[in-house]
């Protein structure tokens, strides 16, 4: 941060607003050749960390904050080669009070983070995880660097779909709801989102392919709005399976069809999966529950990489919620190409959320660039 004598020093363009009110800010991080090597360790809470590269962080007014790296640097780097920008970010809040940077010191500082001015010996997920922190008004939690907010579809999804559901309450089966989503659109995070708007508490995720148990995990266990929330999985201990079915906090519980239709040799549900049937389930998501069957004319509504994957992917049956044996008060279905489910009329128009790669691409070329960078 720019002291007050070091800012007389300055041409008037370059001087920085100090302390003004409604002035927009961003926080940025870098580091130095002369610094991403350098080695540290310290102790905090009885846990030794260690790691490499000291990190600056500061705030600017400028929009191009790396004009105001330049700045800093001067000569040493006039054309800022070997210069890493590691983050850049709006300094606002979340009741839209701007913040500065000397709050993210104040954050690190107090998690044991050594620093000297405004170098600090951490990594940038520390670094995140204190703006996270302060931009929430929460405590540090050195798990939680993510607090990024919904998209417009995003936001739709969640509210068509909660609609339907709660129009649908008193139905004598659960309601069931499909979202025909391509892939990028963020159906892990959405989904708790619904889960939130919903007020689940336990939440069972089921999928063809375990190899998105990563994506599953770390939005829940990553993303600020899901603190306190459990994450169950195969890897899970038997006691702290036991412990999370009873917990009060809500539950996200991931296991993959081919391990919940498995038996034991005698034909008798795996251990394992044996509290899976005696929880009453708020939702069961069906993640990739089917392919679906591809045709010609819908080709063109879909990401060519999508069209391979189901085409190398399409299993040979799908499951049913009879065959899966559990209870439950909702239905999720997830599927990048349900054309299968829809051309079956397994589901009705207004059970139906879409967005495909025409919608993806129309809002990529169409999105404002002044209400920030292009998602898309």
């Amino acid at each position: 941060m720019t002291t007050l004598d070091e800012e007389a020093s300055l041409p008037p363009e370059d001087v920085e607003t100090v302390g003004s009110t409604g002035v927009p800010r961003r926080i940025y991080a870098y580091t130095l050749p002369s610094k991403d090597s350098q080695a540290w360790e310290r102790t905090f809470g009885g846990t030794n960390i260690s790691g490499t590269g000291l990190i600056k962080v500061g705030d600017t007014t400028k929009d191009d904050v790396l004009q105001r790296v330049k700045q800093q640097l001067g000569t040493a780097y006039p054309h800022l080669d070997g210069v890493q920008l590691l983050l850049d970010t709006e300094a606002k809040r979340t009741d839209g009070t701007s913040f500065r940077d000397h709050d993210v010191h104040r954050a690190l500082v107090a998690r044991g983070v050594r620093k000297d001015a405004e170098w600090f010996e951490a990594t940038i997920d520390e670094v995140q995880a204190a703006i996270v922190a302060v931009r929430n008004g929460k405590p540090y939690d050195g798990t939680r660097t993510a607090d990024f907010g919904m998209r417009p579809e995003q936001e739709d999804a969640v509210a068509q779909t909660a609609g339907y559901f709660r129009s649908h309450a008193e139905d004598a089966h659960a309601p069931r709801f499909l979202w025909n989503a391509k892939m990028r659109f963020g159906k892990t995070f959405t989904t708790y989102q619904l889960a939130r708007e919903m007020g689940w508490k336990r939440v069972l995720v089921l999928t063809y392919k375990p190899v998105v148990q990563t994506a599953w995990k770390e939005d829940l266990l990553t993303h600020v709005d899901f603190e306190g929330w459990r994450f169950v999985d195969r890897e899970t201990s038997p006691e702290d399976r036991d412990a999370a079915a009873d917990a009060p906090e809500p539950v996200v519980w991931f296991a993959s069809f081919q391990d919940m239709r498995g038996r034991t040799a005698d034909g008798n549900i795996k251990e394992h999966n044996e509290v899976i049937h005696l929880i009453d389930w708020d939702v069961i998501v069906l993640d990739e529950y089917h392919f679906g069957a591809w045709r010609d004319s819908a080709r063109e509504l879909y990401d060519p990489t999508d069209a391979e994957i189901a085409e190398a992917e399409e299993p040979d049956d799908s499951v049913t919620e009879d065959d899966l044996g559990l209870f439950s008060r909702h239905y999720l279905y997830l599927s990048g190409t349900p054309f299968r489910a829809i051309t079956n009329g397994e589901f009705t128009e207004d059970q139906i959320f879409n967005w495909t790669y025409v919608d993806e691409q129309r809002e990529k070329e169409h999105w404002d660039i002044a209400t920030g960078p292009n998602p898309y």
